[in-house]
């Protein structure tokens, strides 16, 4: 492939990778999921699924063309399916059974080149973001695809769902009436409750395991930082603030810190940062990368992060200790291997 080639695919999986996070909720860490062009077609990609120590990759889609950089592969919480968007003759979500390869479509949608998605924590349910031709807005529906709820209802664009830790209710952004509000509704689409609002950017919002705290981007004055708020929207106050984009805050599984993407290095550089919630121990954890690192993904313990690592003609899966140390390629392909889901 042509280096203007690898250039397109590299900023294609940078735009989307920056728009979705995996919020999905402790599980057992068994596999990682990802994409990969290694024994693809030019301009066509694979869903690889190997150990969490990188050994054994086994491509399981070798068999179709409907699957490209875009297709964003995001693993159930039981480890046996994987949610993936499909193109073919139409775009499509679709659900890949692991056992028997067999792949069963749960709705046709618009490509926008901005489709969150995530599992519920039991993994009945996925909530999605898609556009209506107009504005995004939230769905929710069963893993088969049946009982399809549109969640958004209050005229304004809805962004960033994250499910809370029992799978009862939806925390996400809501922009309306030149407003950003940070909001929760039942997954019936029930019950929409505002819990905090402002006018400047609010992005990302994360829940803490035990459902008592959110994270989320938030801007004031223009400066881009990370604001902790109870779920009840009493205590808000400053974690971290920089001059640079900060995006997709995450608690670790004990709820003690918050891994997060920065440009503190400036635009060159995308980076996996952990800080404390009082706002102490800071630490980049991807300083010795001089890459696009994105995509983070904690291990179910809370003791590493899995993430993606990009420059200008490889993309690599790595992993590294939440202190920093350990840090290792997971695949080692000359070939563009990214987008891991655990």
């Amino acid at each position: 492939m042509q280096p203007g080639r690898y250039l397109i695919f590299i900023f294609l999986a940078c735009l989307c990778a920056c728009q979705k996070a995996d919020h999905t909720r402790i599980r057992n860490f068994n596999k990682i999921v990802f994409l990969s062009n290694r024994e693809a077609s030019e301009g066509k990609f694979d869903i690889f699924m190997m150990n969490p120590d990188g050994s054994h990759p086994q491509n399981l889609t070798s068999d179709r063309q409907s699957v490209n950089i875009l297709s964003q592969p995001l693993l159930s919480p039981d480890g046996k399916k994987i949610l993936f968007i499909s193109f073919s003759d139409k775009t499509r979500l679709d659900m890949l059974d692991i056992t028997s390869r067999k792949s069963t479509t749960l709705m046709e949608i618009k490509y926008t080149g901005n489709i969150e998605s995530s599992f519920s924590p039991t993994g009945d349910k996925i909530v999605c973001v898609l556009t209506d031709g107009r504005k995004n807005q939230i769905h929710v529906v069963r893993t088969d695809g049946s009982g399809e709820v549109t969640l958004s209802g209050s005229g304004g664009e809805d962004m960033d769902p994250v499910f809370s830790p029992d799978g009862s209710e939806i925390i996400f952004v809501s922009r309306q009436g030149g407003l950003y509000q940070l909001n929760s509704i039942n997954v019936d689409g029930t019950e929409e409750t505002e819990i905090y609002k402002q006018k400047e950017k609010l992005r990302f919002p994360d829940i803490s395991e035990n459902g008592k705290d959110i994270s989320f981007i938030a801007y004031k004055n223009n400066i881009c930082g990370i604001d902790l708020i109870n779920r009840d929207g009493n205590k808000l106050h400053r974690l971290s603030e920089n001059l640079i984009l900060e995006s997709q805050p995450k608690f670790t599984p004990d709820g003690e810190k918050i891994v997060f993407l920065s440009r503190q290095r400036g635009i060159k550089f995308s980076d996996i940062c952990v800080i404390d919630i009082d706002g102490g121990q800071f630490k980049n954890l991807t300083a010795g990368l001089n890459n696009f690192n994105q995509m983070p993904c904690i291990i179910p313990s809370g003791k590493a992060i899995i993430f993606q690592s990009i420059n200008i003609n490889d993309a690599e899966i790595y992993r590294v200790d939440i202190d920093g140390r350990n840090l290792v390629n997971l695949t080692k392909n000359p070939k563009l291997d990214q987008y891991p889901s655990l």
